[in-house]
This record gives C-alpha cells, sequence and structure tokens, in this order.
C-alpha cells in the first residue's frame, strides 16, 4: 500500500509517504517554500515526495488527510458554542479574545468559512489530479496525533496522551493501545485548552503564539512561581474530576497582562509553565490509575514543552516515556496516514526529507564562487576544527522531518564557552533564554545526566530535559539551563554515522563528549532544506566552516576569527 498523509492546512504544513506502513519520504511545506510554520496546502512537500518515490499521483492507493468533511469540521467549533451558551462570538469577551490573537484569532462564522475554502483547494488539487474520491480518507486530528504516539513508539501496551490547542474541536485526549488497537478513553473539548492557556503567556509577554511557546519556557527558569501569579493561574486552569478545565481564561487575558507588568515576565513564566506541569500531570496520574500501565506515549503540539516531558516521566510507576519527535501538527500527516495500514514499529530515525549528490552541491558551491576541500578522513578534519574553536555547520543526507535540528542540518560548537549562547545568537539574529541543546555519545549518557532510563529513546530525538551531572555542569556549561537541566540529542553510531564519528573523533581529542547542536538556520526562518539554503544561512551567519557533503568551505572571516583559540 502507497499511502500519502496530508497534514491540516492551518499551521506547519505537511506530507508524508508510507509504503506498506513505513515512512517512506515526510517532510513540511515550510523547508520549500521557506515560510516559517507554512500554512497552506502543502503542495511542495508533495511534489518532492512523488519526484522522490518516482511516483505520480495516480499510483497512489489512498490519500489521508488529517481533516473533517467541511460541514462536520464546522460542527466542532458550533458544539464548543453550544457546550459553553455565554462563549458567543457576538459577546464583547469573545471580541476581546479576538483582539489578543488567541481562539484562531477569527469569529466562528469567518472560521466556517475558511474550512470551507481549505476543503474546495484540496477538491480541486484532487480534481487536477484525476483522483477519485473513492482513494480518499479523511481522519481525526487528535487520534491522528494518537496513531503517531503508538505505532512509533514500539510500545505494545501503553497510555497515550494528546494535547495541544486544539483540532476538530478537541483538545487533549487519553487513550490507551494494546496488540496493535487503539481505544479512546476521554476527550477535553473547546474552550477548554491547556495549548491555549500557554499561548496565552506567550501572547502576553510579547511573543508570537504557537511558535515562540519555547521561550516561555526558557524564562520559566529565571525565577521561581509567584504566589499572586498563581493564584490567577490556578483560577484559570485546573484539573478536576477526570478533567482538564481552562473556561475563564479568554476573559483573564487583560489581568495576565497587568500582572505581567507588575512581576515581569520571568515570575510570570514560571508561574505559567509550573501550571502547566501541575495540571498535565495530574491528567495523566489520573488515568495511569484508572488504566495501569508502564509506559506512556505523547503527542500534540503542549509536548514539545521538553520541561513538561520530563515531569511526566517523573511520574512513579511510570517506566518509559516516548514522544512522537514530529509531536505538533506537522505529524499529522503521518498520523493520517498510519491509521490506513495500522503497523507497530519503533521509530529509529526522522531523516525522511530531501538529500542532494556530491555533484549537485558542487555545482552550488562553484556558482557561488566558494573555495571548498575534499578531506580524506571528515570526522577528523571537522573534530580538529571545533577543538580548535571553530563554529561549523553541518549539511549532510536527508533533512530532518520535525521541529529539531538532529545532525544533518545542524550547526554545531564546542560546549565549554558560557557565553556562546550571546554571541552566537547574535550572529544568527535569534533572541533565545534557552541555551543551546548538546548531542551526547549514548555510551556517555548516564556520566552527562541523572535518571535517563525513561527518556532515553525520547532522547534521540531531542524531546525531553534531564537534570545534568556535576560532570557535565563543569565540562559543558554552555549546553546546561540555569535550573541545572539540559535538552540533549543521545546518538549512536548506526542511527547516524558522519555525525557520530565527529563527535567521537572530538571526545578523543578532548575528553568531551558533547557538542552544541543547534538548527542551522537564521532567526525565524525554516532549517535549510538545499544547498543553495546552506550556503546561504553560512554567510549571514557569518559560520567558521560548512561541510556540506563530502565538501569543506572555511570562511576567513569567520565569527570566530579563525577560532578562538
Amino acid at each position: 500500500m502507497r499511502i500519502l498523509g496530508i497534514s491540516e492546512f492551518d499551521n506547519d504544513a505537511s506530507a508524508a509517504l508510507l509504503v506498506n506502513g513505513k515512512i517512506v519520504a515526510a517532510a513540511q511545506e515550510e523547508r520549500f517554500s521557506r515560510k516559517k510554520q507554512h500554512a497552506g496546502f502543502p503542495y511542495k512537500a508533495i511534489g518532492w515526495i512523488l519526484e522522490f518515490a518516482k511516483l505520480d499521483v495516480q499510483d497512489l492507493d489512498l490519500i489521508a488527510i488529517a481533516k473533517q468533511p467541511a460541514k462536520k469540521e464546522a460542527e466542532y467549533y458550533t458544539g464548543a458554542l453550544n457546550r459553553f451558551p455565554w462563549f458567543s462570538y457576538k459577546a464583547p469577551l469573545h471580541r476581546k479574545l479576538l483582539d489578543v490573537g488567541i481562539w484562531y484569532g477569527r469569529n466562528i462564522p469567518r472560521y466556517t468559512h475558511y474550512v470551507h475554502k481549505q476543503e474546495r483547494e484540496f477538491k480541486e488539487w484532487l480534481k487536477k489530479n484525476n483522483v477519485p474520491q473513492s482513494k480518499v480518507r479523511y481522519t481525526n486530528h487528535h487520534l491522528g496525533h494518537a496513531a503517531t504516539a503508538y505505532y512509533f513508539s514500539g510500545f505494545d501496551d501503553v497510555l497515550i496522551i494528546t494535547c495541544d490547542g486544539q483540532g476538530h474541536g478537541e483538545t487533549a485526549t487519553v487513550y490507551e493501545a494494546k496488540a496493535g488497537r487503539l481505544m479512546h478513553r476521554h476527550s477535553v473539548f473547546l474552550p477548554n485548552s491547556m495549548g491555549f492557556f500557554y499561548s496565552a503567556i506567550t501572547k502576553a509577554a510579547g511573543f508570537k503564539p504557537n511558535r515562540h511557546e519555547g521561550k516561555i519556557t526558557g524564562l520559566a527558569a529565571y525565577a521561581p512561581p509567584h504566589k499572586e501569579a498563581m493564584a490567577l493561574c490556578n483560577s484559570i486552569a485546573f484539573f478536576k474530576n477526570g478533567s482538564i478545565h481552562t473556561p475563564h481564561i479568554y476573559g483573564a487575558y487583560p489581568e495576565i497582562k497587568l500582572l505581567l507588568r507588575k512581576l515581569g515576565r520571568e515570575a510570570m513564566a514560571a508561574s505559567f509553565q509550573h501550571q502547566l506541569e501541575e495540571v498535565i500531570t495530574s491528567y495523566v496520574r489520573y488515568y495511569l490509575k484508572k488504566y495501569p500501565h508502564r509506559r506512556v506515549a505523547l503527542a500534540g503540539g503542549v509536548f514539545a514543552n521538553v520541561k513538561l516531558n520530563q515531569r511526566i516521566a517523573e511520574i512513579p510507576g511510570v517506566k518509559e516515556v516516548f514522544v512522537f519527535p514530529g509531536m505538533a501538527d506537522l505529524g499529522i500527516s503521518v498520523g493520517a496516514a498510519i491509521l490506513q495500514e495500522p503497523r507497530m514499529q519503533q521509530l529509529q530515525d526522522v531523516y525522511f526529507g530531501p538529500s542532494y549528490s556530491d555533484a549537485f552541491i558542487e555545482s552550488e558551491l562553484e556558482k557561488h564562487g566558494l573555495e571548498y576541500t575534499k578531506p580524506a578522513n571528515i570526522a577528523k578534519s571537522i573534530s580538529e576544527k571545533l577543538a580548535n574553536g571553530y563554529v561549523v555547520g553541518l549539511f549532510n543526507g536527508r533533512m530532518e522531518f520535525g521541529p529539531r535540528a538532529l545532525g544533518n542540518r545542524s550547526i554545531l560548537y564546542e560546549t565549554t564557552d558560557p557565553k556562546v549562547n550571546d554571541w552566537l545568537n547574535k550572529a544568527l539574529a535569534r533572541s533565545e533564554f534557552m541555551p543551546f541543546a548538546p548531542v551526547t555519545l549514548s555510551e556517555h549518557a548516564e556520566r552527562c545526566y541523572k535518571d535517563t532510563q525513561k527518556g532515553e529513546y525520547a532522547a534521540k530525538f531531542m524531546t525531553m530535559t534531564f537534570d545534568c551531572t556535576p560532570k557535565m555542569k563543569k565540562q559543558s556549561p554552555a549546553v546546561v539551563h540555569v535550573d541545572g537541566t539540559a535538552r540533549p540529542q543521545l546518538i549512536d553510531r548506526k542511527t547516524n554515522p558522519l555525525y557520530y564519528d565527529i563527535l567521537k573523533a572530538y571526545h578523543k581529542r578532548s575528553g568531551i563528549p558533547s557538542l552544541v547542536n543547534t538548527s542551522f538556520n537564521m532567526h525565524e526562518e525554516p532549517i535549510v532544506c538545499s544547498p543553495y539554503d546552506a550556503i546561504r544561512a553560512f554567510k549571514l551567519g557569518r559560520l567558521d566552516c560548512l561541510l556540506i557533503g563530502s565538501y569543506l568551505v572555511e570562511n576567513e572571516k569567520g565569527i570566530t576569527s579563525r577560532g578562538r583559540r
């Protein structure tokens, strides 16, 4: 079976091709359009996938889309109004809500029009490609999230939790899964949404909701939760009687803004982060008690919050946690497809995007007038550059699927300089409060991080924080946050041979088994996809070196002025 999965078009559109239940190719539209979190039909991602697989649209057996027919989808949102009659788009309270850009930034009639527009666009694409309606399958949003968490976790007997802003009116769900079957146990519906709860502080703090929530997670470590802010959080988001409740968050936005001015961003971020952790872990604990399981699998945009994932792993009785690497809406293209032909498997990597031949890369380097060499021993050459304080762009193999750069589209640097967050972020035009994340040799995990057993698999994909050991704090201050945690990628040679060999060679020279790994992109731009993207970011970021395919390019005017040693 050749199944094309397509995400919703609202945010971070993506497409994926599964053949006999295995992911053959998957990519976000943003990587091709170069528009961060591209919203719209993923024409370019689909085009690349079909070209890569040497298929025409007619060769596909099924097309699964993580949407519902427009009429049914519109009913989800009007259903939210029926459950809460006071929550009317005509009410002043809701108009305030529209002003702050929460609840989709549009009223229900406008959103219904938008849903119908999306369906027309999809049907026009089907018609243009002569795809019969019999090949189309519509899937539920949160069921798509749950499917990614289960079928790619490798866990047979597992409790699945999904949580995001909203999808088809649902904002969180609980599933049990066993012997290949997903069994729905609970749903939380609009207007109750922990995703929107966290978006409220993101917006109030001056950041963009649904994009910059990670900045709030980073800021939260700089202050303890504040009593007055916690009182507000407790009143607008809480767990009660087996469910999550946030019915008052929308009207509370003016109070959030007032408190923010009084207490500052750090205290407010800490309070909202604490409440998110308390509510979600209470939800997980409740259903673990009701449906006993030792393993938990997570998906949905809220689980991009790596500190929250650590708290879930710390719940007594939990043996292991898996977070689907494409946890946000980009992942449901995969979920929609796997639901058509369910197959249990353990995800080994997410290198599902485009790759480029050395011949093509060489032609791009020539086109841009860049001098290059072809090292005989790439790992040794790059490890020497890193040990001498160079910032290295790494462009290798197939592009990663999901929000994290995991060694094929990464920027590498030593972990020894605690000031690197300031000067390298400045060079990349970024404003970040989280430290850079480390990549660490998997065989050294226990020497660097505490209690890795529960999240070791999740750490292959950089989806969870861990408390750092004293040795890690001393050796690698550049990647340890002020709260003593880090968000590592644990790498083994089977997963990515070149990436592993570079780090192994660096460890042999320095005695340090970790490097800074940050995404290869400029601020507010998607991770680089093509050689052109990499060359452009290399020049704009003034990186010292670029390893692109088999070629090494050096910058005489690099950011570290030819190395810091």
